[in-house]
């Protein structure tokens, strides 16, 4: 079976440990690569490959280490995300080293087969892949791709525009031994034989060698700089992924209530953390314009150990910007983010906060508005706002901590960033979801019933099917929280129910439209039989003074 993984551009990774929103400086130029069709890949059909479990290789002077008595497992993550048409796209790799963070960023892509190839074999006699590794067994890639890499040491550039080859390949290492056999399984690998190697067919692995152009034949492969690491797993269990990327503000307006200053930008943004042990990661593609700005955030501190659930932040709450309204987060991660600008670090250790919350910006106008949507929200009053409990939305909010008379909010630094449509969404978050819709259901219920008693809309039977509807609703709530049905079919009463309330709420509106239609005309018609009584009495006096007077006379 071929596994066809189109990819964009995606990642850069660090811990971060310098000053907040300190600019890093390069000693290597831009990639000259064309970052454009890069951006407009990932701006249209973003898709990724997300690994986990890392393991270095090698020791010095045998970096291929095919009997796997030089391997370590570490923390680590890697994201690819190439196109093989364009031949351009992102890898980023963060991997612990001992005490040490490295970080491993691929933005230029070039070599064989123009630097991205899918479905082919590599190495051993088939002369393809990066000539250097001249001793690396026969493989078959589902994608592979040829650069040059940067690698960030502690956040410190250490190595310029090695040559990367990354490859995800059929398992090729036992995942006791972590050795290379030859195709028997019994013996070692042997180079003198490339192509007779064993392969796990249901086993994938990533493996990512970078080397400089400077030789060494001590080394092997015989290079003076030598990196070997592979991820064992491919991770696909993410809380939520976001897509349809927004910009939010500019100038000195970075949040921007009447939605003016929020402009499309493209990308996505993949969040894989563990809200009880306060780890794993947080990355974001987003394109403006022709630039490529990447997130990785990963250094979670703060609040609830910098991962918290089902918290209400922003406004008042003094959890992250105050700028924003009082809004229920099912997922917040604190803490600190680095961005990369077409795939060069630009600010490390910047505050950072993610969010996945309830909707409150409007879909169509992007504005945040009060509670009655009469006019905009206004920061004073963090309650009164807004909120759609069947929208979910993610925020990545990243600042400095230099303050700024000019900003809001008021920092020197701000980048304020939405993604509108949330996917692949953990089961969890949604059952917490559905809770809060209900809840909005029985509020709207309640709100329809207190309508018609303080109008005197007379209609029981509406009333009635407005009370049953509340009872249903409250089941429902029931087996949310007793879990005693699948997220489906709860997913299917919930539509049903918010369908059905939807319609109670015309069928009150259409009452009460004709409620107040008919007592305007009642009203009228008062007006009109006193005004009319009123002017027959004025004939008739004038008649009978016209009778008096004549009389008299």
């Amino acid at each position: 079976m071929k596994w066809k993984i189109l990819l964009p551009i995606l990642l850069v990774a660090l811990l971060v440990f310098s000053s907040v929103g300190t600019p890093l400086t390069h000693t290597h130029p831009i990639h000259t690569s064309d970052i454009k069709s890069t951006v407009n890949h990932i701006y249209s059909n973003p898709q990724y490959l997300v690994m986990k479990n890392a393991v270095w290789v090698g020791v010095p002077g045998d970096y291929y280490n095919f009997n796997g008595s030089y391997t370590r497992p570490t923390d680590g993550f890697a994201i690819l995300d190439v196109d093989d048409i364009n031949n351009d796209g992102v890898f980023v790799a963060k991997v612990k080293n001992n005490s040490d963070i490295v970080t491993i960023v691929a933005v230029n892509f070039t070599g064989y087969d123009g630097g991205v190839k899918y479905d082919v074999e590599l190495h051993g006699t088939t002369g393809r892949g990066d000539t250097g590794l001249s001793d690396y067994p026969r493989v078959y890639a589902y994608v592979a791709a040829w650069g040059y890499a940067d690698v960030y040491v502690n956040d410190t550039l250490t190595y310029n525009d090695l040559s990367i080859e990354v490859m995800f390949t059929r398992g090729i290492r036992s995942d006791t031994t972590r050795a290379v056999n030859e195709s028997s399984g019994i013996n070692y690998f042997d180079p003198t034989d490339p192509d007779d190697v064993y392969t796990y067919t249901n086993d994938r692995e990533l493996h990512v060698i970078l080397h400089s152009t400077t030789s060494d034949p001590n080394n092997n492969p015989p290079f003076t700089t030598v990196l070997n690491l592979y991820f064992e797993e491919i991770d696909n269990t993410f809380n939520a992924v976001g897509f349809n990327a927004h910009k939010i503000g500019s100038l000195t307006d970075y949040v921007s209530y009447d939605g003016a200053l929020v402009s499309n930008v493209g990308g996505y943004a993949i969040v894989d953390v563990n809200a009880t042990t306060d780890t794993g990661f947080i990355v974001a593609q987003i394109v403006d314009g022709t630039h490529l700005y990447t997130v990785v955030f990963d250094n979670f501190t703060g609040y609830d150990g910098g991962i918290a659930e089902n918290v209400t932040i922003f406004g008042n709450t003094n959890l992250s910007i105050a700028e924003y309204p009082n809004v229920t987060a099912y997922l917040v991660a604190f803490g600190a983010a680095a961005i990369y600008k077409d795939g060069v670090l630009l600010y490390d250790n910047l505050n950072a906060t993610v969010a996945l919350t309830q909707g409150f910006r409007n879909d169509l106008t992007h504005a945040i508005y009060n509670s009655t949507e009469t006019g905009f929200f206004n920061p004073n009053h963090p309650d009164n706002v807004s909120i759609d409990a069947f929208d979910i939305e993610m925020h990545i909010i990243l600042h400095s901590n230099t303050p700024s008379s000019t900003n809001k909010p008021p920092y020197t630094i701000v980048y304020n960033y939405m993604f509108e449509d949330v996917k692949m969404l953990s089961e969890e978050y949604q059952l917490q979801a559905l809770r809060y819709q209900v809840d909005s259901l029985i509020n709207q219920v309640t709100y329809l019933q207190t309508q018609m008693e303080l109008i005197g809309l007379n209609n029981t039977a509406l009333y009635n099917q407005l009370e049953a509807t509340r009872t249903e609703l409250e089941s429902v709530k029931q087996e949310l929280n007793d879990k005693n049905a699948t997220l489906t079919e709860l997913q299917s009463e919930v539509a049903e129910l918010r369908e059905r309330v939807n319609n109670l709420t015309e069928q009150v509106e259409e009452l009460q439209q004709k409620t107040i239609e008919q007592r305007d005309n009642l009203i009228v018609g008062l007006f009109a039989g006193v005004f009319i009584g009123a002017i027959g009495s004025i004939a008739l006096m004038y008649v009978l003074s016209k009778y008096v007077i004549k009389g008299k006379s």
